[in-house]
């Protein structure tokens, strides 16, 4: 899972429209949670600084902090709600 630090990125899957992120925004999440492979090639638009999760250490994170937790919960649910 990679998370937008500055500059943009454009997410390609073929056959569907091209859809870019941008500071604060996250790409791969829903594959990072689930253990699975994401589907889109991301493409940098503007010179990009991001921060990549490795998936054991953010599950240590979260087993270790309940906020944490509860933090990524309400922002998975407010972001499937606003994908709809």
């Amino acid at each position: 899972m990679f998370v937008l630090l500055e500059g943009e990125v454009a997410l390609l899957r073929p056959g569907q429209e091209e859809k870019k992120l941008g500071p604060g925004q996250v790409a791969g999440l829903l594959a990072f949670l689930a253990g699975d492979v994401e589907p889109e090639s991301a493409v940098a638009t503007q010179r990009v600084r991001g921060l990549r999760l490795d998936q054991e250490d953010f599950y240590d994170a979260m087993a270790e902090d309940f906020n944490l937790t509860r933090g990524i919960l309400r922002a998975v649910v407010r972001w499937a709600a606003g994908t709809r």
